[in-house]
């Protein structure tokens, strides 16, 4: 009962946040004309900046923030690893690589035609991965997604470096970013990351068991290369849809399911939603607070988690194995 009444006063917390995107920012917009945007429209200045900026960034930031976090929580379980992620481990930085690669060679290219491209980049990424993490420890399987993910992010300014006017195009995209974006941008993605979602939900009860090793996983008669195989593409479709509509964006998969298990403990039938609720009250304050910081200025959204994250990430290593930081 106390795990359900958390969850509500998780969403009452996101509503209210939802609310407060809508406006907070560098124009401070009045509550009575937000609610008018939807009741009484009439395309007063205001109104535009509410529909057409403030709503499409606010549901991007929801979307992509519990996309992400809901994958990090199945990578972790999958390699079990703890400091696995869709960004540790290079995922993010195969779908970022992939696209640049489409942009500087093909001019024009639309969103649906990306999000193909980002899918191919991270689930390319994840079956290397996958196949490094089956030979070695959880600590080598790090030092190898660190290594891989900073190949791509090396190849990725190289091509940038030679075509300048991909490089213009892609380097807001490439810190991460729900600004700019319309609702129409939402559309073409918004399936593959909804079919992420529900396939989390559908095997959290399997993460449990794979939780506990291959061998235990077989003996309670667990499929676990089905299983397994499911879990990779929910992860690529959450890292794949995610990266396509607002680029990479760091902490949110390493960090959101570690506070998440604080919550609730380590069942995976709750920590997958709570992860992905935690998931988007975090990128919606990240996003909310780079509008607020700077006036006239807004900071990326993924600047903005790598600065929440990194103090609170470290604050749990701390935590969790005692040592001085």
């Amino acid at each position: 009962m106390g795990k359900i009444f958390r969850f509500i006063s998780g969403l009452i917390l996101l509503l209210f946040l939802m609310a407060l995107s809508l406006i907070v920012g560098t124009r401070d917009i009045p509550v009575q004309t937000v609610v008018e945007s939807f009741t009484n429209y009439h395309a007063t200045v205001d109104q535009i900046i509410v529909l057409t900026d403030r709503l499409p960034r606010t549901l991007i930031a929801i979307l992509v923030g519990a996309s992400l976090a809901t994958a990090g929580a199945i990578t972790q379980v999958l390699f079990r690893n703890p400091l696995a992620s869709e960004t540790t481990l290079g995922i993010n930085g195969g779908a970022s690589f992939f696209m640049v690669i489409a942009v500087t060679l093909f001019s024009g290219l639309a969103l649906n035609q990306l999000i193909w491209i980002s899918f191919i980049g991270s689930g390319l990424t994840f079956m290397l991965i996958f196949a490094i993490g089956r030979a070695q420890t959880p600590l080598q399987l790090t030092l190898a997604g660190t290594s891989i993910a900073a190949l791509f992010s090396s190849l990725t300014q190289g091509f940038l470096v030679l075509n300048e006017q991909s490089l213009e195009q892609m380097l807001y995209w490439l810190t991460g970013s729900v600004e700019g974006r319309k609702l129409t941008d939402i559309i073409p993605v918004l399936p593959y990351i909804l079919v992420g979602l529900v396939l989390a939900l559908f095997l959290a009860r399997s993460l449990n068991l794979l939780a506990l090793g291959e061998e235990v996983s077989k003996s309670l008669g667990l499929s676990v290369t089905v299983y397994k195989l499911l879990a990779g593409v929910s992860v690529v479709l959450l890292a794949g849809g995610s990266v396509a509509i607002a680029g990479p964006i760091l902490f949110v998969g390493l960090l959101v399911p570690h506070l998440a298990k604080i919550w609730v403990g380590q069942d995976h039938r709750l920590v997958i939603p709570f992860s992905a609720l935690l998931g988007a009250i975090l990128l919606l304050c990240a996003d909310m607070l780079g509008r607020a910081i700077m006036i006239h200025q807004v900071i990326p959204v993924g600047v903005m988690t790598a600065v929440l994250g990194a103090p609170i990430f470290l604050f749990l290593v701390r935590r969790s194995w005692g040592q001085k930081i």
